[in-house]
């Protein structure tokens, strides 16, 4: 959207964020790490861009120092110029993407849209090290190397669940120095396989798997997903992989009418439900 102001233009532009990971960690025992993000409707940022000469930025959301923001200019070849403004209905931390749709927001405002997807995506790493793939519009389909900002191969999407969301523990900026991920290519296979049957089941058993290994690799620190899953009759749990962003699975129309105060009750925070893979 463009807002003319006399002879100032006002760009507004907006990126989504993601629930955790399907699945993720090393492709191989020193390979790359790899992830599947959860597309959710639920989060994101929005920037408004008015062009400047000097640069102002307002709001400063912790999911974007103002030092990024002079670093993202310089990425996209821009003068770092222009009046930013961000807002934002995510919890930075949490594992849903919150910084680098920050950067993604802002991007998008000034160039105007004009750039590729994979240059978007090469910008954003240069800035914080490390980038979920949140610019293209099915990253629900991509494996993808966090580090590198690459597309390491395409998948179909997974079925359609209904997921009841909320926060566990305190949340945690991503580290892009941080290593410590399970080894996942023994699920790779089996993933395409089943997401292209459509089979909740066997995407529920693997997405589980997935966050057990990051669990008990990290330490799960007296996270009770596993058994309020049971309690929930979930038939899987997915899980933010550096954040404290938890899901439980559900087939469509399946979801427990008293889901979300059994999660509060649980010790939950902010819980919520979403619809997300292959949903028409």
């Amino acid at each position: 959207m463009t807002i003319s102001n006399n002879i100032l233009e006002t760009r507004i532009a907006k990126a989504n964020g993601h629930f955790g990971e399907w699945m993720q960690g090393r492709l191989g025992e020193n390979g790359l790490i790899g992830l599947i993000s959860v597309q959710c409707p639920l989060f994101w940022v929005r920037a408004n861009y008015t062009e400047s000469s000097d640069l102002h930025y307002d709001d400063s959301l912790p999911s974007l120092p103002r030092d990024f923001l002079v670093e993202l200019f310089t990425a996209l070849k821009r003068a770092p110029q222009g009046h930013v403004r961000l807002t934002s209905n995510m919890q930075f931390g949490a594992g849903l993407g919150a910084s680098t749709a920050s950067l993604l927001a802002v991007a998008r405002a000034v160039t105007k849209s004009d750039i590729s997807l994979a240059a978007l995506a090469q910008a954003i790493i240069s800035v914080e090290g490390a980038s979920d793939p949140i610019m293209y519009p099915e990253f629900d389909q991509l494996l993808w190397a966090s580090r590198e900002a690459k597309i390491l191969d395409k998948f179909a999407s997974p079925p359609p669940f209904e997921i009841l969301g909320a926060m566990w523990g305190d949340p945690k900026r991503t580290d892009p120095a941080d290593n410590n991920f399970p080894d996942i290519s023994d699920l790779i296979p089996s993933w395409r396989d089943a997401t292209e049957a459509q089979d909740h089941t066997k995407v529920a058993d693997l997405s589980t798997e997935s966050a057990k290994r990051t669990s008990e690799l990290r330490g799960a620190d007296a996270d009770p997903s596993e058994t309020v899953a049971k309690d929930l009759g979930a038939i899987g749990i997915i899980r933010a992989h550096t954040g404290s962003a938890r899901g439980f699975l559900f087939k469509p129309n399946d979801t427990p009418q008293s889901g979300l105060n059994l999660l509060t009750e649980a010790g939950y925070s902010g819980a919520a439900t979403f619809k997300t893979g292959a949903y028409t």
